[in-house]
């Protein structure tokens, strides 16, 4: 998985698709739609884990 150098524009890139991506969901056909919703979601999720584990490596 490829990240950027600056975390919040990965975030802002990811966060995009997500939007984009369930705007997709209600057009036809829906194939790439549903899989980038998906691959979204996921890149979310890993970025909010990786800040998540950086914010509490500095705390501790």
């Amino acid at each position: 998985m490829v990240t950027s150098w600056i975390p919040f524009v990965d975030f802002v890139v990811w966060l995009l698709g997500a939007i984009f991506s369930i705007i997709g969901l209600f057009k036809q056909p829906k194939g790439l739609a549903i899989a980038g919703t998906i691959i979204s979601f996921i890149g979310i999720i890993f970025i909010l884990f990786v800040v998540t584990v950086l914010f509490g490596a500095a705390l501790a």
